[in-house]
C-alpha cells in the first residue's frame, strides 16, 4: 500500500494512511481476522466513497 501511495504523504501509525489534499484514506489490517477495513474522509460523500472504492481495489489486487 505504501507503494500504491507515491506521490501522496502517508501515516504509518495504525495502518497506512493516504493523506489527499481534500481528505484522507486509512487501510487497516485487522488483527483478529483475515479482513482489510478502508476507511475515508473527504469533503464529499461522493469524494469519500470513490476513495474507500479505489484503495479497496488495491486491497483487492494485492491479495489476488
Amino acid at each position: 500500500m505504501v507503494e500504491r501511495a507515491a506521490g501522496h504523504p502517508t501515516v504509518l501509525v495504525d495502518g497506512v494512511k493516504i493523506v489527499y489534499p481534500d481528505g484522507w484514506a486509512l487501510v487497516l489490517p485487522d488483527p483478529e481476522i483475515a479482513v482489510t477495513h478502508v476507511w475515508a474522509d473527504a469533503s464529499t460523500e461522493a469524494e469519500a466513497r470513490r476513495l474507500v472504492a479505489v484503495h479497496a481495489g488495491h486491497v483487492a489486487e494485492l491479495s489476488a
